[in-house]
């Protein structure tokens, strides 16, 4: 389980209650939890017994259960099994439908950036393939001009831990978040969008 943690920027306004907690915790605790400073992401230990719970029941789903009232299921397969109709033992045995959740390298032998879903290369190799050669994925790949290209660093998004893939510095999701915002005349700058401060 991933958790995000919002914490003041360099520059910001001194926050006494954030100082005061963080003081307060051991430095052990933050190692557990795989503490980047940088990322600000605490990654709970699946195996720790105050962390985690017990895996779902449903075949195929890594998921954690986590309350009685959802029988051994975690919170998305007990959403599903509600709308099903399916007996409860019916429902369990059922695999969990496939999904892609998480980095994808892009194909390019070598290549740092993450891939894209539908095409599994990354976004400057996908505009190659299509707009500089033509070729069918399996041609591109064994192209003898086509050489892998090294990672734009993580996402400039506060607690992302996404690797970024536009000029901007943003993943996938937060550049389409950004454009979203801009089109509405929503976005408040860079710096707010990157930090939320």
């Amino acid at each position: 389980m991933n958790l995000a943690v919002a914490t003041p920027q360099h520059g910001a306004s001194e926050d006494t209650l954030t100082t005061g907690l963080m003081g307060a915790v051991q430095p052990e605790f933050l190692q557990l939890l795989n503490w980047d400073p940088h990322v600000r992401v605490l990654l709970l230990p699946r195996s720790h017994p105050q962390f985690s719970g017990e895996d779902c029941l449903v075949a195929g789903c890594d998921k954690m259960s986590y309350y009685a009232h959802q029988k051994g299921m975690c919170t998305g397969c007990t959403e599903r099994w509600k709308k099903s109709d399916l007996p409860f033992d019916e429902f369990v045995t059922i695999q969990r439908p496939g999904r892609m959740v998480g980095f994808f390298p892009c194909q390019v032998a070598h290549c740092e950036r993450p891939g894209r879903r539908a095409t599994l290369l990354c976004s400057s190799h996908d505009y190659q393939r299509r707009n500089v050669y033509g070729l069918p994925l399996e041609d591109f790949l064994a192209h003898p001009e086509v050489q892998p290209l090294p990672a734009l660093g993580p996402c400039q998004v506060a607690a992302c831990d996404r690797q970024g893939e536009t000029r901007d510095g943003y993943c996938t999701p937060h550049a389409d978040q950004c454009r979203d915002l801009r089109q509405e005349g929503a976005f408040e700058g860079p710096r707010v969008f990157r930090t939320g401060f």
